[in-house]
């Protein structure tokens, strides 16, 4: 059975002819590979900043660079622990009678406050990497790098390489 008979009706039929026409390098899509998307700058960037990685994962399809979210945002949940933490210990420091007791819980509370300050700078760092590196990679994956050699008239061969954003 032919493909026009199995159309049916008029714009179907015409629909198939149309595609018969055509050569396959016309018809979207039918060379067998699939064209890799092209982001701007500022989607890259607006990406990483609400995930670290994720601007970068969308620019070289690779996700590796995802690690940096669960970086940041882990460092933020273990902030956010270490600061409750300190509260609580902080709390219980207050309300100690014994010299020993209030001593070791100031500097339990100490620790825990500094452990989540430390832990807050660590994921500020990684959003701010994140951000700088997703500034300057190149926005599309492919044709971005291009590298070769060229015959000199000195016998000798010049290297070189490009790389556009």
């Amino acid at each position: 059975m032919d493909l026009e008979e199995e159309a049916g009706d008029d714009q179907n039929k015409q629909a198939v002819a149309d595609l018969k026409t055509h050569d396959n390098d016309e018809i979207p899509g039918s060379s067998g590979t699939i064209p890799s998307p092209s982001y701007s700058r500022g989607n890259i960037m607006a990406s990483s900043l609400i995930l670290p990685g994720l601007g970068q994962k969308k620019a070289s399809s690779k996700g590796a660079h995802l690690l940096l979210g669960v970086i940041g945002y882990g460092s933020l949940v273990a902030s956010g622990y270490f600061i409750y933490d300190y509260n609580t210990k902080y709390d219980q420091y207050l309300e100690s009678v014994s010299i020993n007791d209030r001593d070791r819980l100031f500097r339990e509370s100490e620790k825990s406050y500094n452990r989540a300050r430390y832990l807050i700078y660590g994921a500020a760092g990684v959003w701010a990497v994140n951000l700088i590196w997703s500034a300057i990679i190149p926005s599309s994956p492919r044709n971005n790098f291009k590298a070769g050699a060229s015959a000199n008239n000195m016998k000798g061969v010049n290297l070189y390489a490009t790389w556009t954003f």
